[in-house]
């Protein structure tokens, strides 16, 4: 399994590391409103 996932130097292969970067892009677009929303809530409660 790890012939498949490393290139001949033992470095990821450029399709690992693009999954890898799509996960990382996909869990930050799906958590950020879990932080934006309530952080967005107490600015307009204790500024507005």
């Amino acid at each position: 399994m790890l012939g498949r996932l490393q290139d001949r130097r033992g470095e990821p292969s450029l399709r690992t590391r693009a999954t890898a970067a799509l996960v990382i892009l996909g869990l930050i677009v799906l958590t950020a409103p879990l932080v934006v929303v309530p952080f967005v809530g107490w600015v307009t409660h204790h500024l507005l």
